[in-house]
């Protein structure tokens, strides 16, 4: 375990770029979900942010170098360029290849480390592209985003049903007994227009919308986790993101503080 300052474990925070346009309000919702994970993970964690677009590949691995777990926040779409895909879809955005370098070669490199790893939405994407799948560029099925979202800050909510036997179950919802449903239910807060599509080396689908849209994602044998969701919403209940960072914890200490033991989800 690394040192830091205040003897906790650093948790390695990756976004995209902390101003990504002109928008403000863009930048406003940036900060509201990094604020979300500072409520919650500072409790906890010692918080070291990289931006990919300031910091660029070298800088991001030369920050992991003093990380004991990585964060991959949310974001715009990935640059198609990196999983093969079409330069034309519908809704593209802006891409930003350079921080799109910078979180795959972060991810590549903790993964080969086995540091765990956390990806959020975009960072579940991204963490699939690093380990060689590819994305859906746009999904057909509604009730993933709200289209109001720069307005109002309100993500959608919605239903996945998760692997029961999953690590990422268990990490959520602990190790129940197993009943003869082997399938779980969670209410979350989503805001996506892509989805994973062929699933990464080593990496398996562990939930799933009732749509069939791949929600969670998870390393066979590696600490490596991804959820298409957005549990670091302030909106959210702080319990239901205090177990995944916990999940974290526990492969860099002793076991996960009595503050990210239970979760809330319904």
């Amino acid at each position: 375990m690394s040192e830091s300052p205040t003897t906790r474990p650093t948790l390695l925070v990756s976004g995209v770029a902390e101003r990504r346009s002109a928008d403000l309000r863009e930048t406003a919702l940036t900060k509201r979900l990094m604020q979300g994970v500072a409520d919650v993970a500072g409790q906890d964690w010692h918080i070291e942010v990289t931006w990919g677009e300031d910091d660029g590949e070298a800088g991001a691995l030369y920050k992991l170098e003093h990380a004991d777990a990585v964060l991959v926040m949310g974001g715009p779409d990935i640059s198609p360029h990196f999983y093969g895909g079409s330069s034309v879809y519908p809704f593209s955005g802006a891409h930003f290849p350079r921080s799109d370098q910078a979180q795959l070669a972060l991810i590549g490199r903790a993964v080969h480390r086995g540091f765990p790893v956390l990806g959020i939405c975009r960072g579940m994407q991204a963490i699939n592209v690093a380990l060689g799948g590819t994305l859906i560029q746009h999904i057909e099925a509604p009730g993933h985003t709200n289209p109001q979202l720069l307005e109002d800050y309100k993500f959608s909510r919605h239903e996945v049903v998760l692997d029961q036997a999953s690590r990422l179950s268990q990490t959520l919802f602990g190790n129940t007994v197993k009943s003869a449903v082997s399938k779980r239910k969670a209410t979350i807060h989503s805001a996506h227009h892509q989805a994973a599509d062929k699933i990464g080396e080593g990496l398996k689908v562990v939930a799933n919308g009732l749509d069939g849209v791949v929600e969670a994602i998870e390393h066979t044998s590696a600490p490596v986790y991804g959820v298409q969701w957005h549990p670091e919403d302030p909106d959210a209940n702080p319990a239901d993101f205090a177990p995944l960072l916990a999940g974290l914890w526990r492969h860099v200490g002793d076991g996960a503080p009595s503050s990210s033991t239970k979760n809330n989800l319904s």
